[in-house]
């Protein structure tokens, strides 16, 4: 715990420069599926913490912080699409408040995603409810740029710090631009390690069953796996903390679609 309150300082500078970075993966590199999320729930693959933001745990479990992250990927190694992600906010003991752009990009289509969420804590009682509203833009090469708007709620009990359980849902979607509809969470957490099991309800496939697991090496690293039963997916990753800095590393196999390469960096400013 000592080293996750040492991150505090050098907030101008480190911001311009995360988000220039940040900027730079997303606009120029170009080289979907699972879109729209960062590095280290890749790495878990797409297994998520009930009320965790930014969905580490290993590394950031309390306090109040300031973050940016982003991440970019190339799905399945598939020539010219790319898989980007942006996300800023803040945590408090109450509150949690972030803003995410994600962007599935081909030069012959494009799937831009924003999202605003907030989540407000009621510590005594244990339960937190949030709010998504979120913004779908899509683009087909030779058609205009469509939108749609789409709304996500959410409540969680958090049980002594060891067990987290939680409940997302859409609750507006008129053009059902997602296919999951609803997601059961579990947390179960011993540090340095922590279980996550997600139950996803899908609209048009079969329903989605995730585990992941997060492990604390030291102070600097923390080693991420996840295994998803409908596809029998299976992903590992690695996140370096130094200081304020986060860089992570994920690898996702699918037996038919193949390999996805994931790299991400953020920085986080505790107090």
């Amino acid at each position: 715990m000592q080293s996750r309150k040492r991150v505090f300082g050098r907030k101008g500078q480190g911001i311009i420069v995360i988000v220039a970075l940040a900027l730079v993966i997303m606009l120029y590199i170009s080289s979907g599926v699972n879109a729209g999320i960062p590095v280290w729930i890749k790495a878990r693959n797409g297994a998520v913490h009930p009320d965790i933001v930014p969905n580490l745990n290993c590394v950031v479990t309390d306090g109040n912080y300031l973050g940016v992250i982003s991440s970019v990927s190339n799905p399945y190694s598939i020539d010219g699409i790319t898989d980007s992600f942006l996300k800023t906010g803040f945590h408090n003991s109450n509150n949690n408040l972030w803003v995410s752009w994600s962007l599935l990009h081909h030069d012959l289509y494009r799937e831009d995603f924003v999202k605003i969420r907030w989540i407000r804590k009621f510590a005594r009682s244990g339960f937190s409810v949030g709010g998504a509203p979120g913004v779908y833009g899509r683009r087909v090469a030779g058609f205009e740029y469509e939108t749609a708007g789409i709304v996500e709620a959410s409540v969680t009990f958090n049980l002594k710090e060891a067990f987290i359980f939680g409940y997302e849902g859409v609750v507006y979607d008129p053009g059902f631009l997602t296919d999951e509809a609803a997601k059961l969470m579990l947390s179960i957490i011993d540090h340095p390690l922590s279980l996550l099991v997600n139950y996803s309800v899908i609209r048009r496939n079969d329903n989605n069953f995730l585990v992941g697991v997060e492990a604390g090496l030291s102070n600097d690293f923390c080693l991420l796996s996840g295994y998803g039963f409908n596809t029998n997916e299976i992903s590992f990753g690695l996140v370096y903390q130094r200081n304020s800095w986060h860089f992570g590393f994920s690898w996702n196999h699918h037996r038919v679609l193949g390999s996805t390469l994931s790299a991400g960096i953020g920085m986080l400013w505790m107090r």
